[in-house]
């Protein structure tokens, strides 16, 4: 038995942190990689989970900063240490997002890692000055996330997914090229893709045989 529900004091929060009232928390698979021993940083026996939620600040020792906070609506990211699967957890005030209240509370909880990811692989993409990118999970919120970044920042995306019924839901979504892993014309239509936008990255969140199936016809240097 892994997982338990039980009572712990009130966090108290350290200098730089502040007291959040916590109103939900997203449960990730980075989340469940460390509970099964399986992540780079991972549960120990008795630690509060969750590296990240949503809630509302109501104590802080953080100084300024810690002063603006108060009150206000917060994404958090707890990344190591006591997380926020909790009613009250402490969090470093550098690690809180303000949000509005409009702001669905699904969305509120899950505002940091995937979108933070998303952001963080477009980035690489600026950096190697690439004009496409591949990335297989497409309909994931990553994938989904890398596609609306990179169409503002005009980077074609090919995106794989998992399911034929995934490719009319990223289309929906304004995704161009679209590719089920369960396509007999996959490896035919990766190489035209490849040979036209010349991907210069492949962003992998899947492995297994497909990752070879990608890399077989990604161009030269990239």
């Amino acid at each position: 038995k892994r997982l338990q529900l039980v009572d712990k004091p009130m966090p108290v929060p350290a200098k730089g942190e502040v007291l959040v009232r916590m109103e939900a928390a997203s449960a990730n698979p980075s989340d469940l990689q460390s509970i099964g021993g399986r992540y780079s940083v991972n549960a120990v026996a008795g630690q509060t989970l969750g590296i990240e939620g949503v809630g509302r600040v109501v104590a802080s020792k953080a100084g300024p900063l810690g002063m603006f906070l108060k009150g206000r609506r917060v994404a958090v990211a707890r990344p190591e240490g006591e997380g926020v699967w909790s009613e009250y957890a402490a969090v470093g005030a550098a690690y809180c997002i303000p949000v509005g209240d409009g702001l669905p509370m699904e969305s509120a909880a899950a505002f940091v890692v995937n979108p933070f990811t998303s952001y963080a692989l477009i980035r690489m993409a600026h950096k190697k000055r690439a004009k496409a990118v591949i990335q297989t999970a497409g309909a994931g919120q990553v994938g989904r996330g890398v596609i609306a970044l990179a169409r503002a920042a005009k980077i074609e995306t090919i995106s794989i997914v998992r399911r034929e019924e995934q490719v009319a839901l990223l289309k929906e979504f304004g995704a161009k090229h679209v590719i089920s892993q369960d396509d007999k014309e996959l490896d035919a239509k990766l190489e035209a893709l490849c040979g036209e936008l010349k991907p210069a990255l492949f962003f992998d969140a899947v492995g297994g045989p497909i990752t070879a199936h990608v890399m077989a016809q990604m161009p030269a240097n990239s």
